[in-house]
């Protein structure tokens, strides 16, 4: 296994990863609104602490959840953590 990719061979082999983590950073800022900026929009109390923990459990789970998947786009497959990456994201988002 050989470390010296050029950027380019990097960006093409694990694009599918690197576009779950960029799907994950714009789920973050899509639930900002919800969370720490929910008085900004004029949110009730009750959807401001629903906006909490749904914009906290999502930065919860990202130290977990985005290493987790390069570490197994990098040691095992990239197009099966981009996959399970997906699925992820999809369930976060519509669990939030």
């Amino acid at each position: 296994w050989e470390l010296s990719l050029k950027m380019s061979e990097f960006a093409d082999v694990y694009s599918g990863p690197l576009l779950v983590t960029a799907l994950f950073v714009l789920l973050v800022l899509n639930l900002m609104p919800l969370g720490p900026t929910a008085g900004m929009v004029g949110a009730s109390d009750a959807q401001k602490q629903w906006g909490n923990r749904a914009f906290l459990n999502t930065m919860e789970h990202g130290p977990y959840f985005i290493p987790a998947m390069w570490v197994y786009a990098l040691a095992l497959s990239p197009q099966a953590a981009t996959i399970l990456g997906s699925i992820w994201l999809v369930l976060r988002a519509c669990y939030p």
